[in-house]
């Protein structure tokens, strides 16, 4: 991915996102939840709307018990 984490297109940026929020399912799955919070967080910084991301680190928050982040 250090390909991709370089390459400055768009379509690179929306692939490396779809990778990250796929990624990031797996690792709730797994009960990884600070990668959860990592992959999402960098979704974010690109795409401040995306539901999927907001959702899924808001859950890994929630499930890590880190309340007041997780209402955010």
């Amino acid at each position: 991915m250090e390909f991709v984490e370089n390459e400055s297109s768009g379509l690179a940026k929306q692939l490396l996102n779809i990778l990250r929020l796929n990624i990031s399912q797996a690792y709730l799955k797994l009960s990884k939840f600070t990668e959860v919070i990592d992959n999402c967080t960098n979704v974010i910084k690109d795409e401040g709307d995306n539901v999927k991301a907001l959702y899924r680190r808001g859950l890994a928050y929630s499930k890590s018990q880190d309340f007041d982040k997780a209402e955010v």
